[in-house]
């Protein structure tokens, strides 16, 4: 019998490690992460979350911050790697979002 290949690696991250920002997500969409808050309506009480907005559709989300048992912004996922010769595959871990940089506040 052979177990389903796993296709995130949770990591637990400190909080006071989180930075607001511009992050890349790795499928390539760009987050505006404003802040970590409370999620008090999930299984868990007092999970925190990411409360961050879609750059490209002005969507707002909300994703737990670290989870053991639900995808979380600190996760590694497995992805894609392309720079493989023609007709071979592989795939490599990689953070969910990435930290591009401070938001720009134009006034």
């Amino acid at each position: 019998m052979t177990t389903p290949k796993q296709t995130v690696i949770h990591r637990h991250v400190r909080p006071e490690q989180f930075r607001p920002g511009v992050y890349r997500h790795y499928k390539g969409g760009l987050y505006h992460a404003i802040a970590l808050g409370w999620m008090n309506e999930v299984s868990t009480p007092h999970m925190l979350g990411v409360i961050y907005l879609s750059m490209t559709t002005g969507e707002w989300h909300v994703r737990p911050y670290t989870s053991l048992i639900l995808d979380a912004w600190c996760d590694e996922v497995l992805a894609p790697y392309t720079d493989v010769p023609e007709g071979h595959t592989a795939e490599v871990w990689v953070p969910r979002f990435i930290y591009v940089g401070p938001q720009k506040i134009i006034t």
